[in-house]
Formats: C-alpha cells, structure tokens, sequence
C-alpha cells in the first residue's frame, strides 16, 4: 500500500454485513495522504488510532466502534480537533467521562 500513500482520496477497509473486516494494525497508514478512511464492520486488533494522527489530510473517520476504545477514540479527537468521526460525540459513549467532564447518562437513565 505505500506506493499508494501520496496519491488515495478515500480509502475504504469495510467488511460486508456478514464478515468483519480484521486488521492486525494502522501502522500501515501513518502519513497517508487520504481525506477519508471508511471501517464500517472492522476492527483493529491493537485499538491504536495513533498512526491517523499524522494523516494530515484525513477529514472525515467513519467506523465501527470496535477499531478502538473510548480513550483511543478521545485521544485522537483531542489531538485531530480538526477530523469528523461519531464516535467523538459524547451522546455515543452512555456513562463515560468525556474529556474531563461528568459522566453520560445512559438513554435509559
């Protein structure tokens, strides 16, 4: 994939309604060049978001919510103010903390 790495817009690591898409790791992807990463039905073995961090071109984040944990999700968008992914937004995450602040009441509380 590195040859790919200046010259991808999107680049979609999806699975299919009945497969998850496994990967071992975004290694692979720090410092692409694309301006949105799709991960519907995937998850990341390692959880690290990190290697997003320096994909400084990267807009927009849709994935499953099993890529990573709250704190890698919140560590990215603390560090990526600038990037768009739903699971940034408090009203996902139903009693965690979020960013310092109290925690989220469940929609059932």
């Amino acid at each position: 994939m590195r040859p790919l790495k200046d010259r991808l817009d999107i680049l979609g690591l999806d699975g299919s309604i009945n497969t998850t898409q496994k990967l071992e790791s975004l290694d692979p992807l720090d410092g692409f060049a694309f301006r949105k990463l799709s991960m519907v039905s995937a998850s990341v073995k390692d959880k690290d978001l990190s290697p997003l961090i320096t994909c400084r071109n990267l807009k927009e984040l849709s994935c499953a919510k099993a890529v990573s944990t709250f704190e890698g999700f919140m560590s990215l968008a603390d560090a990526r103010p600038d990037l768009e992914c739903q699971w940034f937004d408090p009203d996902w995450w139903p009693g965690r903390k979020f960013r310092g602040g109290p925690a989220r009441k469940s929609w059932s509380d």
